[in-house]
């Protein structure tokens, strides 16, 4: 099934995007990955990015293309580096990789470093949830800061309170380094009600810790006491009449000029006032807390008993009002609310109302000042009741969640079309999550395998069993039951898996584990009939063997390679070893030079012809001369022929080479001979000369030329009879010139004329060579 996309609906869908040529040159990126992070066109993968998981052995294509279906995580090589998370997905139609991902930030700010918003991101991108958290975080501080001020200045107002009383309240303890009571001041009697007398030698722990004390306290007390350490602390005590109060310590120990420990020594500040004070700030801290934990954008309290709420400024601008704009009054909330949504917020007044409720948790709409809706996110508690458990007083945050709501929206539409889609796909498909239990399939899938129901049925069903029941379904039934462990077992994807039916059909099978954040979430089974287009892969492939057959015994070595020079076929005559020749499938000259550490002059050699061959689309020889590793030489004739497609467009390049060690020996042999002749010819005391037929001369030695006194070119191109008497000539047509043409030999006695008209006699024996 092919899905098409623009380059808008693309970029909109996957905005971090980068796909990367075989060469690992950047082809294209995603539009707000090119925003955040200047990318030029063709600039090299890893120049501009590093892989940060997993660790890769090296930066090659090939290394990314092994790690395709898997989590990735790159990051950008500068200052300020972007973590991006995804997978690499191989397009086989133009051989590059494709990542889709997207980009992990943890904070507002550094987004707006990057000059990124909301929506410079992909709506399904999981993402724009933090996002949408951060934004609202983002909002919140400024009441958060100011509501830690009031209560910060509450505190310091309560210290100042103890400080003014510090020098007559505050008691000092010395002790020795047991830890057991030296002395005590004044202070320490009027807090504790003990005497010096009566404490002196005792551990304090032993007559001021009481049944509330908290342990935790005392053991990191004792802790410190033992290390020898400083101690600052808060613990509950029990003066001499049994009444508790509280104190802050400040205690170290004592050392003398040589750090011998010499004793204890403790300030012990009666903080009850102060913790009484807090007490009574826990009610209006409790007010503040849930709206510090909620982060929302709109704090809210009511009051039950003087029906008054109240509302932040920022809960009145979410609505588009100014402070001053929307009264803090019990109607201002409800006459805002839409009016679909009232009913289920009174059914809650009435459950708050009769103490039936502490608090919630609610979606619904209401209406700003300019008439538009939004959807608001409502979290309350009941943070005061009174004796009969109805409510006094109740907090609450209201979060603007319209985005949310349209992404929600979004995602049901997208989930509804993928279910559509899924379920009028020609395959058979069936998804299941972590548990086994089926979380979608399609009518293709029930018709496959015999199934009586709809797919709507099949939802949340066992499918541990439902393997068990429908394995008599193939043709080896326990070896898929293995199959189906295995592959569960190991959660890998496994594709195009041929599975034999017992029907006598024959299905392809893919299993797709599903992994989100690491997390294994389930997986999906597609199942497709091939049945037809099996019958035609055997038919093809027997064909094929059938021509890799005659190939394999043709005395010639040929190879067939891919328009990348990529070896697809080597007959035996190419390679004898069997192993080496598997092995030089899928590789390239380049791999073989390496492996058998051969000048990669070779390589270079061959990749010249093959590009030449590519370029002019027409036949290519030549020769190629190869040294053995035992010194000897071999002499092949290269020839190497595109195969085109109907566009003309070279798709295979088939190359065949015939050893011609043995013509070339034969030629240098001839090369010899010649130049033996030659130098006879030319070098010899005979007299020697070569004419045709007729008796034109041909050729002459230098014997001749200074035997008849003649040069060369005098007697070149001259005819025999020119050089003899008159009585002679009749005898070289009718004698001489026939019988060697009849016989194809003649020897006697030539009479010939010198330049200065004296007359030789010469000695012949002459042979017609026959060419």
């Amino acid at each position: 099934m092919y899905i098409g996309f623009n380059s808008e609906q693309f970029n909109r869908l996957f905005p971090f995007h980068i796909l990367i040529g075989e060469k690992l040159a950047i082809v294209a990126a995603g539009k707000s990955l090119v925003k955040t992070y200047s990318l030029e066109h063709g600039a090299n993968f890893f120049e501009r990015f590093q892989v940060k998981r997993p660790a890769l052995a090296t930066n090659s294509f090939e290394t990314l293309k092994a790690e395709v279906n898997k989590l990735i995580v790159i990051e950008t090589i500068e200052e300020k580096p972007i973590a991006l998370r995804g997978q690499f997905e191989f397009i086989e139609e133009t051989k590059q990789l494709l990542f889709l991902g997207s980009p992990w930030f943890e904070s507002m700010e550094l987004i707006k470093s990057k000059s990124l918003s909301i929506h410079d991101f992909a709506y399904h991108d999981p993402l724009i949830d933090l996002l949408h958290v951060l934004k609202t975080q983002e909002i919140v501080n400024e009441e958060v800061k100011e509501l830690l001020h009031t209560i910060q200045q509450q505190r310091n107002d309560l210290k100042r309170l103890s400080l003014v009383a510090e020098e007559t309240v505050n008691a000092v303890i010395i002790a020795d380094k047991d830890g057991k009571i030296d002395w005590v001041n004044k202070g320490f009697t009027k807090i504790t009600g003990y005497t010096l007398a009566e404490v002196k030698g005792k551990r304090p722990g032993q007559f001021l810790q009481g049944r509330d004390t908290n342990p935790e306290t005392v053991q990191y007390l004792s802790e410190q006491l033992k290390k020898r350490l400083p101690f600052v602390c808060e613990i509950l005590n029990y003066n001499r009449l049994g009444k508790p109060y509280w104190v802050r310590i400040n205690g170290q120990p004592l050392f003398d000029k040589q750090q011998q420990l010499t004793g204890y020594f403790a300030v012990e500040e009666d903080i009850t006032e102060e913790k009484e004070a807090e007490a009574r700030l826990k009610n209006s801290e409790l007010r503040w807390k849930f709206a510090l934990e909620g982060a929302g954008d709109g704090i809210w309290e009511f009051d039950f008993i003087e029906r008054k709420p109240f509302y932040s400024d920022q809960y009145k601008r979410m609505l588009g009002y100014a402070p001053d704009e929307f009264t803090d009054e019990e109607h201002s909330w409800k006459a805002h609310i839409h009016r679909d949504d009232l009913l289920f917020i009174d059914q809650m007044e009435q459950e708050y109302a009769f103490g039936e409720r502490n608090m919630h948790n609610r979606t619904y709409r209401m209406r700003k000042k300019d008439g538009s809706y939004i959807w608001i996110l409502d979290r309350g508690m009941v943070i005061e009741k009174d004796a009969d458990g109805k409510p006094k007083k109740m907090i609450g945050i209201h979060t603007d969640i319209t985005a949310q709501k349209e992404i929600e929206t979004e995602l049901s539409r997208t989930s509804k079309r993928l279910t559509t889609l899924i379920g009028n796909m020609n395959s058979a498909i069936m998804v299941e999550d972590d548990q086994r239990r089926i979380v979608l399939a399609n009518q293709n899938f029930c018709n496959m395998f015999k199934v009586p129901v709809a797919p709507e049925m099949l939802i949340g069903a066992d499918c541990s069993q439902s393997a068990e029941q429908s394995k008599h379904f193939f043709t080896n039934p326990d070896e898929f039951m293995r199959g189906v462990e295995l592959i569960l077992k190991e959660q890998q994807p496994v594709l195009n898996e041929i599975m034999q039916m017992a029907d006598g059909r024959v299905l392809e099978r893919d299993y797709i584990p599903i992994f989100i954040e690491d997390q294994y979430h389930g997986h999906l089974w597609n199942y497709r009939d091939v049945t037809d287009a099996f019958g035609y892969r055997q038919r093809l492939q027997e064909q094929q063997r059938f021509y890799e057959q005659i190939m394999d015994n043709i005395p010639a070595d040929i190879a067939v390679f891919d328009a990348e020079h990529t070896y697809l076929y080597l007959n035996p005559i190419a390679i004898k070893d069997p192993e080496l020749r598997k092995w030089m499938i899928g590789k390239k000259d380049e791999d073989y030079c390496k492996l058998r550490n051969k000048p990669m002059s070779i390589a270079v050699a061959r990749r010249t012809q093959f590009n030449a061959v590519v370029e002019s689309k027409t036949l290519n020889s030549w020769e190629e001369t190869l040294t053995l590793a035992d010194g000897s030489v071999q002499h092949h004739l290269r020839n190497m022929f595109p195969v085109l497609n109907e566009k003309g467009e070279v798709i295979l390049v088939i190359g065949y080479g015939l050893d011609i060690t043995q013509r070339k020996q034969i030629e240098e042999q001839v090369t010899i001979s010649e130049k033996r002749f030659k130098d006879l010819f030319r070098f010899s005391q005979a007299l020697i000369c070569t004419h045709d037929l007729q008796g034109r001369l041909l050729s002459v030695n230098p014997a001749i030329c200074q035997t008849l006194g003649y040069e060369e070119q005098e007697l070149i191109g001259r005819n025999l009879i020119e050089f003899m008497p008159d009585a002679d000539m009749n005898q070289l047509r009718t004698g001489y010139l026939q019988e060697i043409a009849m016989e194809g030999s003649a020897k006697g006695v030539f009479t010939v004329q010198h330049k200065t008209g004296r007359q030789l006699n010469l000695l012949f024996q002459n042979y017609m060579m026959v060419e």
